[in-house]
């Protein structure tokens, strides 16, 4: 019996809710079309809420699928409501899809709902938007109205439109050209404002704690389209960056700047001495609060146009230095409380005692006269390095400095140093002899320096600095080709036989044999590609014979057979980079006679023929044979007859 009147109870709740969710239906329709009626609708599910008990905790679950199918009708797709809804007295505030069958309660009576249901989204001629952006979260429809609406619901535009992106402007795209006279250079002779050095005596940025300033004048021996380059700066990508990414590129306008008598730029033009005109490319790059001290590779690109629109570009490499902080401070860490005996202040009272707290000194690389040097296999250089105490007021005490090479093919005469005391801002200078092996790859080399050290507590400290060296193999190539006929005839095409040796111990790349010279026109080069260490190439050219006033194949102004035919000379020319891209050369003089071409007449001689000797000794023999026998006989027969006449007798 209970049991039966939970489910009644559970059935009427249910029904109250359904009728609800039909209500708000009713006036989420009328909305679209009246917003006034949304106020009278509101008003009267608020004054029928007053009238309703707690939704009970038993049927939650019911309430949040009513909560669920109302937030679909209100994102504007909503199900055509096709079933009976009944309708309670009393309606609640929440909203069950009017989809869902009803739930018959005896004692209620259903009233079928015709109205079709128009979504809550749905645009209208009077409002883009159906509903209004508030900061405030929204409340779900399924809820209660706790306040009666005074004011229709409007639509709001937009308060943060997509604000689109221009695109980025690209120069024209012109071919550069193979050869132009037009040379983009760097002022090495001037100071221009805000350097400390010019770049024959090695600028660098200056730098604070925080940032760093570059300026590079760009010069010109030619004008430029608009007076104008497009400067750029490319970080090194293999490692730690530690500046602010930003777009630090410019256009760089010509200026004409004013001189003294030593190069210092001036502000005014009163008192110059010197006028020069360039582009200054002047940028402050801002450290990273992570920046860690050391050396930092910074690619200044410059992009112009030449007046017929030829592009020039220059590519020029700057080293910037972060130097290390120095935090030398002077703290309070501890104190002595006035002490008074037995209670009684003493009246002298105490005085707080302070520690200075000793921050670690650090040692940096200052100066090496090998830094940005190549090195060759097989060569020895003094190296010269000086590091500096970058602290402002400790000292190092004791200071060991040791040398190690990651390669084996650079080696130290002598690898550590020691120093009883380097001040603050004093250097450290040590000295070597750096020897580089022979067989030494061509590869970028690491000298690593050990410091090991103490300050002026004697807490031991240690610390690295690195060197990068560069070493290359020397590259050797011997040309050679076959004895070059001392003598060629006009309109002959003579195929030489050229061959290249390479002679060292690394690997040389596009190798490649041309010959110039007066009336021979080789009709191609050869071509022998990369040869390894040890190895050679070979070829065959094949060089039409002209004459010597011949000036191409086919253009030949000379007249007279003195001035077309005689000796001539030329080179072969072998080229070839190394593992650097540096392109090297070998050459091979020679000489010839040209001569005037032979026409040549086939003359075929009659020869009588002989017979084979040895026959006719042999038929001689015979035949003398033959005669002898029969002159015997003959003979025989004679003698014979003779001795018959004389018998008859």
């Amino acid at each position: 019996m209970r049991s039966r009147k939970i489910a009644g109870a559970l059935a009427a709740v249910l029904a109250v809710m359904l009728t609800a969710g039909a209500t708000d239906m009713k006036a989420l329709a009328a909305e679209e079309q009246n917003p006034e009626f949304t106020v009278e609708v509101q008003s009267e599910v608020l004054n029928r809420e007053d009238n309703f008990a707690p939704v009970p905790e038993t049927v939650a679950q019911s309430s949040s699928e009513s909560d669920t199918a109302a937030s679909k009708i209100s994102s504007g797709n909503p199900e055509p409501v096709t079933e009976s809804v009944t309708e309670a007295p009393t309606p609640a505030g929440s909203s069950k899809p009017a989809t869902e069958p009803a739930v018959s309660v005896p004692p209620e009576t259903t009233t079928p709902v015709t109205e079709p249901i128009i979504p809550a989204t749905e645009p209208t001629p009077e409002a883009p938007t159906p509903v209004t952006p508030s900061p405030e979260p929204s409340v779900p429809a399924t809820e209660p109205v706790t306040e009666p609406v005074t004011e229709p619901v409007t639509s709001a535009p937009s308060t943060d439109p997509a604000t689109p992106t221009p695109p980025e402007t690209t120069p024209p795209a012109t071919e550069s050209p193979t050869s132009t006279s037009l040379h983009l250079g760097i002022d090495n002779r001037h100071l221009y404002s805000d350097m400390e050095s010019t770049y024959s005596q090695g600028y660098t940025p200056s730098t604070t704690v925080s940032s760093a300033t570059l300026v590079v004048p760009f010069t010109a021996d030619g004008p430029l389209k608009n007076d104008r380059l497009t400067v750029s700066l490319e970080f090194d990508s293999s490692g730690t960056v530690p500046f602010e990414m930003k777009n630090y590129q410019k256009d760089v306008d010509k200026k004409t700047v004013y001189f003294d008598q030593k190069g210092k730029a001036l502000k005014e033009k009163a008192g110059a001495a010197e006028i020069a005109e360039a582009y200054v490319y002047r940028v402050k790059l801002q450290f990273l609060s992570t920046a860690e001290p050391g050396q930092y590779p910074v690619t200044v690109k410059a992009l112009g146009y030449t007046e017929k629109g030829e592009k020039v570009t220059l590519e020029y490499r700057l080293f910037v230095r972060i130097s290390e902080k120095d935090d030398s401070d002077v703290v309070v860490i501890g104190g002595d409380e006035p002490n008074g005996g037995g209670g009684d202040y003493s009246g002298g009272g105490g005085s707080a005692e302070t520690e200075k707290i000793i921050h670690q000194p650090k040692m940096l690389l200052d100066t090496c006269n090998l830094s940005g040097k190549t090195l060759e296999a097989g060569s020895e250089e003094t190296l010269t390095a000086a590091f500096q105490n970058r602290s402002l007021s400790e000292e190092m005490y004791n200071l060991k400095i040791t040398a190690a090479s990651s390669s084996a093919g650079l080696k130290l005469r002598k690898n550590s140093w020691y120093f009883a005391k380097v001040s603050s801002g004093e250097n450290a200078t040590l000295e070597s002899l750096l020897t580089v092996a022979k067989d030494a790859e061509s590869a970028e080399n690491t000298l690593t320096f050990t410091f090991e050290y103490e300050d002026s507590k004697g807490t031991a400290s240690t610390g690295t600095e690195t060197l990068n060296l560069t070493v290359t193999q020397p590259v050797r190539m011997e040309l050679e080709s076959a004895d070059f006929p001392a003598v060629v005839y006009a309109s002959d095409t003579e195929e030489l036989t050229v061959k290249a040796l390479n002679l060292s111990r690394t690997k040389v790349y596009n190798a490649r044999i041309s010959l110039s010279g007066t009336g021979l026109f080789p009709t191609e080069e050869v071509f022998l590609g990369n040869l390894d260490a040890g190895t050679e190439g070979e070829g065959v050219m094949k060089v039409y014979v002209g004459t010597r006033t011949m000036e191409a194949i086919g253009n030949d102004p000379g007249t007279t057979d003195a001035e077309k035919y005689g000796p001539v000379s030329g080179t072969l020319t072998l080229t070839y980079e190394d593992a650097l891209g540096t392109v090297h050369e070998e050459t091979k003089d020679y000489q010839t006679e040209i001569k005037k071409a032979q026409i040549l007449s086939l003359n075929v001689a009659e020869e009588k023929e002989t017979g084979n000797s040895w026959w006719y000794s042999i038929f001689a023999v015979v035949t003398v044979f033959l005669i002898l026998l029969i002159l015997a006989l003959i003979g025989s027969l004679r003698r014979k007859s003779r001795l018959l006449k004389e018998a008859g007798r």
